[in-house]
């Protein structure tokens, strides 16, 4: 019965125990799973604030490995990692760490970036901008200070030339100074002398005039003797017409005349050596004597050509046509003339006067020499001095009575005054005397007429 009572209470035990040990891992299973359901809870919880951060499928990113290895090396989360870096970007890009990203891109927009433009490339940009404005400001900077070197340069010649200018000045001033004072002697020297001369003039004046009324009182009575010798002249001038040839005709003789027409330009006349001609000489040719005779002013016509000789024979001579008259041509037994050329004598000629060959109203010497040249190409003597056997007087062109010169005329003008006067009346007292000695006169228009000189 005891046997049976422990082996009853050993079941009971080992079944209480079972009990016990059933209840226990019941209880415990039901604390096990209490625990999962709140790790569950606490790890979806977990994920999903995980989530906010990072989504499942980023997570084996390699940039994102390596933000995590980066923020491993420092010590710091991901999230605080990143936070670092971008207030250390916004401190340098914006000079505010706090600034966010959004208002980042408006200041960015504002101040012109244009969508799709990165930072660093403006800012790339505006580092050669600016680069490129150094250089100019730098080339600028070489140019001004080049410029005030050369403006330093141009002030020194300046003064250098301000300090001539006025030491020119100091000596023309010194200059004028002395001048003045020479022109101051000068002056009253010259009133000086003037007041000499003046007293001079007048006591010369005064045996002028004591001299004119004695001549004149000589002259009244040398006129009555004069009145009578002119009318013996007169009387002695017409016998002398009358008896012999007058020797204005002898400028109007007729030389030869035109034997032959050759061709248009070329003619035949009836003089040749033996009759001295000479080659180069020219003629006038007119269809009759009536046409020689001067007019009123005592002008020549001019024949109705002129002719120069280009060969020459034996008693004739070949001469071409130099000028001619239109609707007037040259024919056989027309009459040639020129008043140098003579075939029997020789004709003494007086020149004088200057010629204004070129009819430019200007005289000159070379072309008064022209003038005596031909003459004696063409069988004329020259002669030094007027006399009364001369054959021709030629003059040049008639001179105007000169002005009288001022009273303050200078010493040259009063020079000049008396030169020109002498030739003036020298001139007129040439054609007087040629006058009254009945000795042809032929004026410039007169002798290049008859001679045929028209600028060839």
């Amino acid at each position: 019965m005891a046997s049976r009572s422990n082996s009853g209470m050993g079941v009971l035990v080992a079944l209480v125990i079972f009990i016990m040990l059933t209840i226990t891992l019941l209880l415990l299973l039901m604390l096990f799973y209490t625990k999962a359901d709140k790790e569950a809870q606490a790890r979806e919880s977990a994920e999903a604030a995980a989530r906010e951060f990072i989504r499942q499928d980023e997570r084996n990113r390699d940039d994102i490995a390596r933000l995590k290895s980066e923020a491993s090396a420092e010590g710091k989360s991901v999230v605080m990692y990143l936070r670092d870096q971008i207030q250390t970007t916004m401190r340098k890009v914006a000079g505010n760490a706090n600034l966010s990203p959004a208002r980042l891109g408006t200041q960015l927009e504002q101040l012109g970036m244009a969508e799709g433009e990165s930072l660093t490339g403006v800012v790339t940009t505006l580092r050669t901008q600016l680069k490129d404005a150094q250089d100019q400001i730098a080339s600028l900077e070489s140019e001004l200070n080049s410029a005030h070197t050369r403006l330093g340069e141009e002030v020194a010649r300046r003064e250098q030339n301000q300090d001539d200018y006025e030491a020119t000045v100091a000596a023309l001033k010194a200059d004028i100074d002395a001048t003045k004072a020479r022109a101051d002697r000068y002056q009253q020297q010259v009133l000086q002398s003037e007041q000499d001369m003046n007293a001079r003039v007048q006591e010369i004046r005064d045996n002028l005039e004591q001299q004119i009324a004695s001549l004149t009182e000589q002259l009244e009575r040398r006129d009555v003797t004069i009145a009578g010798l002119q009318d013996n002249v007169t009387s002695l001038q017409t016998r002398l017409r009358e008896t012999s040839v007058s020797k204005h005709d002898e400028g109007q003789q007729v030389d030869g005349e035109v034997v032959r027409m050759v061709g248009n330009d070329e003619v035949f006349i009836n003089l040749g050596q033996k009759q001295h001609v000479v080659l180069g000489m020219t003629f006038n040719v007119y269809g009759s004597t009536s046409e020689m005779r001067p007019d009123a002013a005592g002008q020549v016509p001019q024949g109705k050509a002129t002719i120069e000789v280009t060969r020459i024979g034996d008693t004739t001579s070949t001469a071409r046509i130099i000028r001619s008259t239109p609707g007037r041509a040259v024919v056989e037994g027309d009459l040639i003339v020129n008043p140098v050329y003579d075939r029997n004598k020789e004709y003494q000629f007086y020149v004088f006067g200057e010629f204004d060959l070129d009819g430019e109203n200007g005289t000159s010497s070379l072309e008064t020499e022209i003038v005596r040249s031909r003459i004696k190409e063409w069988g004329g003597n020259l002669r030094d001095q007027f006399s009364g056997d001369i054959d021709f007087l030629v003059l040049g062109v008639a001179p105007s009575m000169p002005l009288q010169p001022r009273s303050d005329a200078t010493p040259p003008e009063v020079m000049r005054y008396r030169r020109e006067r002498q030739f003036y009346d020298d001139y007129q007292n040439l054609l007087d005397r040629a006058q009254k000695l009945s000795i042809p006169v032929l004026n410039q228009n007169r002798l290049l007429t008859l001679i045929g000189y028209y600028g060839n």
